[in-house]
């Protein structure tokens, strides 16, 4: 039978192996040479290599330690008049455009949350406000932008020189869904001018900043408050930056922070989520596992169900509906989380003699090099973030809070493994990122 090629429809991905035996029944402790037993139900076992992780930093003494001053009352009043100050601000905003610059701003400075934003047209203004509305879940029209194209359908070569309109075109083109072929051209536009920018231009320089960051990661897949972070630093070397802005996204952060550790003590006390995807990973890596199960064993739909049951306090009747349904967004979410894991880990792990990933199983499919491998799975996420999109707007019954959770697990996913394995190495980027999204205030 020919093998089943991997493809955008996610249809299809190669099995491993053909299952021999039944599934892990017990797990015994490791032998002395570090590795660990399996019982498979048979008088045979398979002794699987251990990992050789390093010993992680957060143990309980140390998180139990952390301490934050910024949950007291003089920041929380200081927080409070600063917070009214940016109203006034919002209110008082001679020019629509203003006021949209005004609502970017608080939201790349992670403070919109504060703010219901009460409620123009160049492409700056366009693209930015259509930005603002998908990030809400307003599917807005992608013709908006066919204003903005010649006879033949390409984008004016007027836009050229609109460096602040291009990088907010590019910007929302990563809300696309399926078929959306305006929003297509624009970020195949976008991304090949902004690229010819960064060549040419000071890397210095605020926007030119702005652009090579966006291009490294659109920020439709970043993480919010880690890009808060990134942002309030880059935004206080803006010439024209506003210092009470400036001021209350510091003052937040560090307050937010403070909320984090608590949060983080309390949950350092039960590991029951953690450990048993753990445990779903260890089965993963059985090679009698079809890989196309593997992005329910990635723990992603755990995550979000018991975020479901926990943030909507649901009736019986109405969970068993949730459960029934099983939507979309929980299968896109746990695909991109799946396949981001494996650009970032499987080196390491075959390296180890870990399974075949998703990499490794398009090669042996097509005799593609790894490079062209990866590529594929970078689109095969493209297109996974596309049906997650739209997810979002095709599920209007399922609240905002589980939405948000299933969008921020991939992309807390394209964080940890954006230069490799930074779950199960700590000295790579992610140990810094996690020290200042956690520990370390501003």
């Amino acid at each position: 039978m020919a093998p089943t090629h991997l493809d955008s429809s996610f249809s299809a991905l190669p099995t491993l192996a053909s299952p021999s035996r039944p599934l892990v029944e017990s797990v015994s402790s490791k032998n002395s040479k570090g590795r660990c037993k399996v019982a498979t139900g048979d008088d045979d076992q398979i002794v699987r290599r251990s990992a050789n992780y390093q010993t992680s930093m957060w143990d309980y003494d140390f998180v139990q330690s952390l301490t934050s001053k910024y949950n007291g009352e003089p920041y929380i009043a200081r927080s409070e008049k600063l917070k009214a100050n940016i109203r006034m601000m919002l209110a008082n905003a001679s020019k629509p455009l203003d006021q949209l610059e005004l609502i970017d701003t608080l939201e790349r400075l992670g403070l919109s949350y504060h703010y219901n934003t009460e409620t123009v047209h160049d492409l700056y203004a366009t693209a930015l406000e259509f930005r603002l509305l998908r990030q809400r879940g307003y599917h807005v029209p992608q013709e908006v932008f066919n204003h903005f194209k010649d006879e033949q359908g390409n984008f004016r070569a007027c836009i050229h020189d609109d460096l602040k309109g291009m990088i907010n075109l590019y910007e929302p083109s990563y809300f696309l869904v399926e078929g959306e072929n305006i929003l297509e051209d624009a970020r195949d536009f976008t991304t090949k001018n902004l690229e010819n920018y960064v060549k040419k231009c000071n890397t210095t320089e605020y926007l030119s900043e702005l652009v090579s960051h966006a291009l490294e990661l659109p920020l439709a897949w970043r993480m919010l408050r880690l890009e808060a972070h990134w942002f309030i630093n880059l935004y206080e070397t803006k010439t024209d930056m506003e210092p009470v802005l400036l001021e209350l996204a510091k003052l937040d952060f560090n307050m937010v922070q403070a909320v984090y550790q608590e949060d983080l003590k309390d949950s350092s006390r039960w590991w029951k989520m953690t450990g048993l995807g753990e445990k779903l990973d260890f089965v993963r890596d059985r090679p009698m596992w079809i890989y196309t199960n593997a992005w329910i064993s990635i723990a992603t739909s755990l995550a979000i169900v018991h975020t479901y049951f926990y943030a909507s306090n649901p009736t019986t009747e109405e969970a068993s509906h949730f459960m029934e349904e099983y939507p979309d967004i929980i299968r896109w979410s746990s695909i991109i989380l799946r396949l981001a894991d494996d650009l970032g880990t499987s080196s390491d792990e075959i390296k180890r003699g870990d399974v075949s990933k998703s990499i490794q199983c398009y090669m042996h499919e097509t005799q593609a090099s790894e490079e062209e491998a990866r590529d594929h799975i970078k689109k095969l996420i493209s297109n996974a973030w596309k049906k997650l999109n739209a997810s979002q707007f095709s599920n209007p019954h399922i609240s905002q809070t589980i939405i948000g959770v299933a969008v921020n697990l991939p992309r807390t996913a394209q964080c940890i493994y954006q230069y490799g394995d930074g779950h199960a190495i700590e000295h790579l980027e992610t140990k810094d990122r996690v020290m200042s999204l956690l520990i370390k205030p501003l």
